[in-house]
């Protein structure tokens, strides 16, 4: 299953839910998440097949009320965080700024971008194919 998380309940106890429904992780029981349905979860998300990135920049009081802690899981949540968080950031991060300095990126034709689609994992990728142009910046620029 690809982009999910397992856990198990080692614990002596049960351990409830925290949507309050009342129902528990009974001790000795594995769960697993998968990442992409907490992603769309259209009480969260009013629209969660739409790629708006504009969410996480400045997040507003009812967003965080709203999407609450665990709305958006992309490296774990509370005590489980991915160990690789930080290296993976910085990495990121070094990647895309090589990449926005070197490159012109555009659509080929000067075509909209399609609609997104969830692929198996997932993640968001065009429902039609998009051809993209890589320009290497001129010198000087």
């Amino acid at each position: 299953m690809m982009a999910s998380s397992f856990r198990a309940n080692l614990t002596p106890h049960s351990i409830p839910l925290p949507d309050g429904s009342g129902q528990y992780i009974p001790t000795g029981s594995f769960c697993a998440v998968h990442l992409a349905d907490a992603h769309r979860d259209s009480v969260r998300y009013p629209d969660p097949l739409r790629w708006d990135p504009s969410l996480f920049l400045v997040p507003t009081a009812e967003f965080e009320v709203r999407v609450g802690k665990l709305g958006f899981v992309s490296w774990g949540g509370r005590r489980r965080l991915c160990l690789g968080k930080r290296l993976a950031r910085v990495e990121i991060s070094i990647a895309v700024a090589f990449f926005v300095g070197e490159f012109d990126l555009a659509v080929v034709g000067g075509a909209a971008v399609p609609e997104n689609r969830p692929d198996s994992a997932g993640i968001m990728e065009p429902r039609e194919r998009v051809l993209l142009e890589l320009r290497r910046w001129e010198k000087g620029l």
